[in-house]
């Protein structure tokens, strides 16, 4: 945290800089009780800071270490709780490296039931496979199971591994073939010049989002929108050209938008 806190474009308090922890790596992987132990010290710095902070993990922290971390907060909403989903019904094809999908939203609904707020990011979100019907109706009854207050559903970044198990589907016609609209270059702020290949289905996605959205589950294309809507903050996003396309009309943004409390 002293390094963190050195760092000029640091914001300290409840309105600054988010911390993320498990961004690039899960935090409390299954049955390794001394990685698990290491991040939450890691959690629990980051939280004394007084600043947001997320947690991320594929895998079931269980009530012991989310009852730490609930208790340990400093406001209330301090922690967002994130979990991801791919595919509820081919998960052991696409999400080897994961808990099952019960077990991860199992996860949120403790969370949530012991005041930290909660996410499920859908990411990524592979064309023929998670908008499928069958998908979309069952990573649904999943998201409203687990009682999550916000999903965001993001592209599919080209990966070698995921595009081989799809062309395999394809092949024994276990799948529609993907259509995708464009692929485009995302550039990585962390990684100077390098960029990554965003497989873009948009009209996928949109209609996935929509079908979130027609049952109450508050649904966004971006983080820093879901992150806004929780905090009832207008984030002044909508006009901004990173935007185009990603805007689910929440109603965040409007001159004169609904506020209210609740919404953790």
């Amino acid at each position: 945290m002293r390094d963190l806190q050195a760092d000029s474009r640091f914001v300290s308090g409840a309105r600054g800089t988010i911390i993320s922890v498990g961004a690039w790596g899960d935090p409390f992987p299954e049955r390794q009780d001394a990685e698990r132990a290491v991040s939450l010290e890691w959690v629990l710095a980051a939280m004394s800071s007084g600043n947001p902070v997320q947690v991320m993990s594929r895998f079931d922290p269980g009530a012991e270490i989310l009852t730490v971390i609930a208790d340990a907060q400093l406001w209330a909403g301090q922690v967002l709780y994130s979990t991801s989903i791919t595919t509820a019904t081919r998960w052991e094809l696409f999400e080897r490296y994961s808990a099952p999908p019960v077990a991860r939203m199992e996860a949120l609904r403790t969370a949530k039931s012991l005041g930290i707020c909660t996410n499920v990011m859908v990411k990524p979100f592979i064309p023929a496979v998670t908008g499928s019907p069958a998908e979309v109706e069952a990573i649904t009854n999943l998201i409203r199971a687990s009682g999550a207050n916000t999903v965001v559903v993001g592209d599919y970044i080209y990966d070698r591994r995921i595009d081989t198990i799809i062309r395999a589907l394809e092949d024994r016609g276990g799948i529609e073939p993907i259509s995708v609209s464009s692929k485009v270059g995302y550039p990585l702020e962390c990684a100077g010049s390098s960029q990554l290949d965003v497989i873009r289905a948009d009209q996928d996605v949109i209609a996935f989002v929509a079908a979130l959205r027609s049952c109450g589950i508050q649904a966004f294309r971006k983080s820093a929108c879901a992150t806004a809507w929780t905090q009832c903050a207008d984030p002044g996003l909508r006009g901004r050209p990173e935007i185009l396309g990603l805007c689910v009309e929440c109603g965040l943004c409007d001159p004169n938008p609904v506020r209210g409390g609740g919404r953790r």
